[in-house]
C-alpha cells in the first residue's frame, strides 16, 4: 500500500513539473502588449531611492523603461525629452533608464554623467546588460517599453516627435496608439520590402487594393520598413521608382530636384536649399510624417525603360501630385540663410603640425579635431540636421580644436569653437530653394 501511495505521488509530481515547465516555455520572457510584464530585477540603480529595484517597486505608477547604448546618438539625444516628461508627471510615473553596459559599451557611465551634469538631469539610471540583453536583445536602439500602474505592458514602441504629447494625453485618460516597435526575440517580425519588385503586387509591401493613386500613390503601411533613396536617379535604370514612408515635403523634392538630401561633398551643397519654403495655409499638415506614422507616403512609379530618364519621371512625378494634393510648386533663387565658419580671434588659433585629418570622436561629443576647418564643418553636420556650413576663413593648414560636449547641440558648440578662435554666424547666400503654395484662385 505504501508502495503504491509512493509511485502514486511521485507520478502527480512529474506530472505537475512536465505542465509547469510546459506553461513556462510558453510564456514570453520578454515584454510584449497586452501582457503581464515579466518579473524583473534592476541591477546598479542609481539617482533612484534603491540599489537595486524589481517590477513590484514600481506598482502603482506608469514606468517608462528607456533602453540605450553608448553608441547610438539618438538614443542619447533623448534624454532630453525623457527629462522632461520625468519632470512633468514625476507624480505618476517613473522613467528609468536602462543601459547597455557590455564589453562594447564600457562608457556609459561616464559618458550619461558628463550630460547628467551638463544639462542637470533628474532620471535614474541602471546599468544592467543582462536585463538590456533579455527584453531588447539585437533590436535597435532606443527601445521604450511602457507598463501601466498594474504592470501590465502598454505598448513597446520607440521615440519619435509626438512621444512627449502621447504620454501627456495617456496620462490624461485618452485613448492613445503608439506604433509597434518589436525585440529581437518577437516572432511578429515585420516584414522586408523588395525595393526591385512592384510596390503592392504579390504582397509587396501590403494588398494590392490598398491604394489612392496608381502610379501607385498611398498611405503609408505602418507594418513595413521605411524605404528611401538618396537620389531619384539610383532607382530608374529599370523603368521604376519606389518609396516608402516618404513625407509629402519627401515627393516634392523627389519632383522638383530629383533627390531629397545632399551633403557637403555634394557639388550642390550650397547652391540648393534644404529647406522647403511652405506658403500654404494647411501648413501643420506638412511634414508631419513620424518616420512610420501618420502623414507617411508610399508611392511607386512604373514607365517603360526607354523613357525612364531622369527627366521624364520627375515630370510625370509633378504631375501626380499636382493632380492629388493641388499645390504649385516652383524652384525659385531667393536669399537662403546658413552658416559661414569665420576667424574671429586670429590669436587663439592652433595650428596642428601633423598633416594628417584627425578626428577623435566620443559618439556624439568630440574631443579633440585636428584637420581642415572645412572638416570640422563635415563633422558637425553630421550631427545636425541645420542650414548649409560654409568655410569662410581662408586657412589652408590644419588646425587643432578641443572641444567638450555634445556636437548635436550647435549652440554649444558655436560656444566651444569660440574659444579655438573661430565662430560660426548666420548669413545669407543666393540658392535655389523649392516653394509650395496653394494655387491661386
Amino acid at each position: 500500500m505504501v508502495y503504491r501511495y509512493s509511485f502514486a505521488l511521485i507520478f502527480l509530481m512529474i506530472v505537475a513539473f512536465v505542465y509547469s515547465t510546459r506553461v513556462q516555455a510558453q510564456t514570453p520572457d520578454y515584454p510584449v502588449e497586452g501582457q503581464m510584464c515579466p518579473d524583473f530585477s534592476l541591477q546598479k540603480v542609481e539617482y533612484y531611492k534603491k540599489k537595486s529595484a524589481s517590477l513590484t517597486d514600481f506598482r502603482g505608477k506608469w514606468l517608462i523603461l528607456y533602453f540605450w547604448a553608448d553608441g547610438c546618438p539618438a538614443a542619447v539625444q533623448g534624454f532630453r525629452r525623457m527629462n522632461e516628461i520625468q519632470s512633468t508627471f514625476s507624480n505618476r510615473l517613473q522613467v528609468m533608464l536602462v543601459a547597455n553596459n557590455d564589453e562594447r559599451n564600457k562608457i556609459t557611465r561616464e559618458l550619461y554623467e558628463k550630460f547628467r551634469k551638463q544639462y542637470n538631469y533628474k532620471l535614474s539610471i541602471a546599468y544592467d546588460e543582462s536585463l538590456f540583453r533579455r527584453f531588447v536583445g539585437n533590436a535597435a536602439i532606443p527601445h521604450v517599453v511602457i507598463l501601466r500602474p498594474d504592470g501590465i505592458v502598454h505598448a513597446v514602441t520607440f521615440v519619435d516627435i509626438s512621444f512627449s504629447q502621447s504620454i501627456a494625453d495617456l496620462l490624461a485618460g485618452k485613448q492613445v496608439e503608439f506604433q509597434p516597435k518589436y525585440n529581437a526575440y518577437n516572432e511578429q517580425i515585420k516584414p522586408f520590402f523588395y525595393r526591385n519588385k512592384p510596390l503592392r503586387i504579390d504582397g509587396n509591401g501590403g494588398a494590392s487594393t490598398d491604394f489612392l493613386y496608381r502610379s501607385l500613390l498611398s498611405k503609408a503601411d505602418t507594418n513595413y520598413h521605411y524605404s528611401l533613396s538618396r537620389t531619384l536617379r539610383e532607382q530608374i535604370s529599370n523603368g521604376q521608382f519606389q518609396v516608402m514612408g516618404a513625407s509629402l515635403l519627401d515627393l516634392y523634392r523627389y519632383a522638383y530636384l530629383g533627390m531629397i538630401r545632399w551633403g557637403m561633398g555634394d557639388s550642390l551643397y550650397h547652391l540648393i536649399s534644404p529647406k522647403v519654403e511652405v506658403e500654404i495655409q494647411s501648413l501643420n499638415s506638412i511634414d508631419s510624417c513620424r518616420i512610420f506614422g501618420k502623414g507617411c507616403y508610399d508611392y511607386s512609379l512604373i514607365v517603360p525603360k526607354e523613357k525612364a530618364t531622369e527627366a521624364f519621371v520627375m515630370q510625370f512625378m509633378q504631375r501626380d501630385l499636382m493632380n492629388y494634393f493641388g499645390f504649385e510648386a516652383t524652384v525659385e533663387v531667393r536669399e537662403m540663410p546658413y552658416w559661414k565658419l569665420v576667424v574671429s580671434d586670429p590669436k587663439k588659433l592652433k595650428y596642428a603640425n601633423d598633416a594628417k585629418d584627425s578626428v577623435y570622436l566620443d559618439h556624439a561629443t568630440l574631443n579633440i579635431f585636428s584637420g581642415k576647418p572645412r572638416h570640422l564643418l563635415g563633422t558637425i553636420d553630421v550631427y545636425n540636421t541645420t542650414d548649409p556650413l560654409l568655410d569662410s576663413t581662408g586657412i589652408t593648414q590644419n588646425i587643432r580644436i578641443d572641444i567638450d560636449g555634445d556636437l548635436s547641440n550647435l549652440e554649444h558648440v558655436r560656444k566651444e569653437i569660440r574659444k579655438n578662435g573661430l565662430n560660426l554666424v548666420r548669413d545669407l547666400l543666393p540658392m535655389k530653394v523649392l516653394v509650395l503654395r496653394d494655387m491661386p484662385h
